[in-house]
């Protein structure tokens, strides 16, 4: 399939869609695939799944950008809504469904395990950054980003709830 037979099948699409790039050889296609079932029989009747194979259509990656596999690309009304690279959480399969039916971005949320790993990556290197005696910004900086994008949502639920409360 080539990128115009595709954005045409896209642009007539009666209900929104999520279009899974998958190969048969990959490790967390695989491990992702009961799950989508299950979150494709949620939405059934309201957000189509096609599932590409990426081997078979190279090209169509290519002239969409899809880098890497499993990658999902939500469309609604021939527009992309969201996209995603490598094995999902069923809770981000979910949020990626949602969005795509409602036609707005996707919430995702952190599991505790992910914000562990990032918050604790993010504290080793910046303690790596103050060591030694001398001070090295570059790790310094990517452990602060990484601790900051492990308490992102938390900090914008913060953010929101603050504005909220300043509005009354």
């Amino acid at each position: 399939m080539n990128r115009t037979d595709f954005q045409k099948k896209i642009e007539q699409a009666k209900r929104p869609v999520v279009v899974e790039f998958w190969a048969p050889w990959c490790g967390p296609c695989k491990f992702m695939a009961p799950t989508l079932k299950e979150v494709e029989a949620i939405y059934k009747g309201r957000v189509d799944l096609w599932r590409i194979n990426s081997d078979q259509n190279p090209e169509l990656l290519r002239s969409l950008g899809v880098m890497g596999i499993p990658s999902m690309i939500g469309y609604n009304q021939g527009k992309e809504i969201v996209r995603r690279t490598g094995a999902q959480s069923r809770p981000n399969l979910e949020a990626v469904f949602a969005a795509v039916e409602k036609n707005e971005p996707p919430k995702f949320k952190l599991s505790w395990v992910d914000r562990i790993v990032r918050i604790g990556a993010g504290a080793a290197l910046m303690v790596i950054g103050l060591s030694g005696g001398n001070l090295s910004y570059l790790p310094l900086i990517a452990g602060g980003v990484l601790v900051l994008y492990g308490m992102s949502d938390v900090l914008m639920f913060g953010y929101q709830f603050m504005r909220s409360g300043l509005k009354k």
